[in-house]
């Protein structure tokens, strides 16, 4: 049999969602008229449709394959993320949604660096915020090419580095192509997928396994040790689990974080339309992310009373290893899912590539240089979009780490360098550019010096994002102002 007929289904669902991603970005393009309108959609996006789009954007492959399968590990204690992400989805968008909206379009804010700037009326602070926007970025979406390429070469039996080329053209060809207003439109048709492909994943893996009852007495009789010496079904099915608290409070207030200061997600809150879409986006976006991480979380872990001992010794594979089993996902099913996965990839890429690109062009190279024409802006901002996407799947040919550690060590940067003076410029805490310089530095440092520490076995059960946070806001507030250039207006 060749590979086109082993593989005749999912690329035929595969194809079929290429063409609503194109229709998007042709859509896209010509609602595009200049660089406000390819970055933010022109502030004039709904809230249904953004709320989608913020809960798609969050739920890459990262959560998908990289947070589901972390419960093989960890256990049923995993569930406990969910719920610290869940409450940091809620203050996002009813703490700092309105706030920001209003902010942002009062100072025609296009990146969060640049509003920064306004509000801290500094250039130095736009090129610092800059500098963290791109470096994490690209850490990011390393780790999203890395689950892309891990589901494509299980799903369709392609080399790994094929997989990634393969994502690699189609996000860039609608991302750079539509801009804002077709990566949103992507997001919400990509959120409808996901919120019901999360749904069917637990239920196929509960049919498979007989029912709840039956596959928790196999997973509590998984053998092996849990390393504080507890039977490791035992420790998987404990509240506690196998990772301690500290530790894991610790890796989901990294990825909550991203919800209150992290760029793509923040973008939303840029382009809404007006305050009626603001509250309908409120109820709408929590509800979607509380659904899909009740039914992914325990995924991993129930996996335990279905893959035989030894099948899977990374667990960024678990996910791809349930739905490339027949016995617990029919072959149409699995070919939706595969685009699921394809677009929850595709739909944290856009948004991220964006982002890189509007701030590299407004932040870094129109303060170099001198502001452009607007057409001029835009030509450039989709050449940027199609260097940075290529650098980063270069880069995740070769991976640093795996899809978990890469999202949480970026999550954990946002957290650090942007969470003190993104929150006092949003609550006008008093500190003026020297405090939030001094902070987004700190931070900086603060987060690999202390995640470098937990290697070492010192202090490993404190997550790096406490200590970076807190010494980030401490020096945010004790920065000395004296001699504060505070009146000197940024470059636009």
């Amino acid at each position: 049999m060749s590979w086109l007929s082993a593989n005749a289904l999912p690329l035929l669902v595969l194809g079929g969602y290429m063409c609503v991603v194109m229709v998007h970005g042709w859509h896209g393009h010509r609602s595009t008229k200049g660089l406000t309108d390819y970055t933010i959609g022109g502030r004039a996006m709904g809230g249904g449709t953004l709320a989608l789009s913020f809960y798609a954007t969050y739920f890459s492959t990262n959560s998908f394959v990289g947070f589901a399968g972390k419960s093989f590990d960890v256990g049923f204690a995993w569930l406990g993320m969910g719920l610290i992400l869940l409450a940091f989805a809620v203050v996002s968008w009813h703490v700092v949604a309105p706030r920001l909206r209003a902010d942002s379009e009062r100072h025609d804010a296009l990146t969060v660096a640049d509003y920064l700037a306004c509000h801290y009326r500094s250039d130095t602070v736009r090129w610092v915020a800059a500098v963290v926007v791109l470096f994490s970025s690209l850490i990011y979406m390393t780790a999203i090419f890395k689950g892309a390429g891990n589901t494509i070469e299980a799903f369709l039996g392609l080399q790994y580095e094929i997989a990634i080329l393969l994502v690699l053209i189609i996000v860039v060809l609608y991302t750079a192509f539509g801009g804002f207003i077709s990566v949103v439109q992507t997001d919400a048709f990509q959120g409808g997928l996901m919120l019901v492909s999360g749904v069917y994943m637990l239920y196929a893996v509960l049919r498979a396994g007989g029912g709840l009852t039956s596959l928790l007495e196999r997973v509590g009789s998984t053998p092996g040790t849990a390393p504080d010496g507890r039977a490791l079904g035992e420790a998987l099915l404990a509240s506690s689990g196998t990772m301690t608290w500290p530790v894991l409070l610790g890796v989901a207030c990294a990825g909550g974080a991203k919800f209150l200061v992290e760029p793509r997600q923040l973008m939303r809150f840029f382009a809404l339309r007006d305050d009626a879409a603001l509250r309908r986006a409120m109820i709408l976006a929590p509800a979607a992310i509380g659904l899909s991480y009740l039914c992914l979380l325990p995924l991993g872990v129930l996996a335990r009373g279905l893959l035989a001992p030894g099948v899977v010794t990374d667990t960024d594979r678990v996910i791809p290893a349930l739905l490339t089993d027949p016995s617990v996902v029919a072959p149409l099913a699995g070919a939706i899912i595969l685009t699921t996965l394809i677009a929850a990839a595709m739909s944290s890429l856009d948004s991220v590539l964006l982002v890189v690109a509007a701030t590299f062009q407004r932040d870094v190279v129109e303060v170099a240089r001198g502001r452009v024409p607007d057409a001029t802006a835009l030509r450039h901002s989709r050449w940027y979009v199609v260097i940075f996407a290529v650098v980063t799947a270069v880069v995740a040919l070769n991976p640093p780490g795996d899809i978990l550690s890469l999202t949480i060590f970026s999550g954990s940067l946002y957290a650090a360098c942007f969470g003190p003076p993104l929150f006092g410029a949003l609550y006008r805490a008093g500190p003026t550019a020297t405090g939030a310089l001094a902070a987004m530095i700190t931070g900086v440092i603060a987060v690999p010096v202390w995640a470098n520490f937990a290697r070492r076995g010192i202090l490993a059960d404190v997550h790096e994002i406490f200590p970076a946070v807190a010494i980030a806001t401490t020096v945010y507030f004790l920065a000395p102002r004296a001699g504060e250039a505070r009146g000197s207006v940024p470059s636009r």
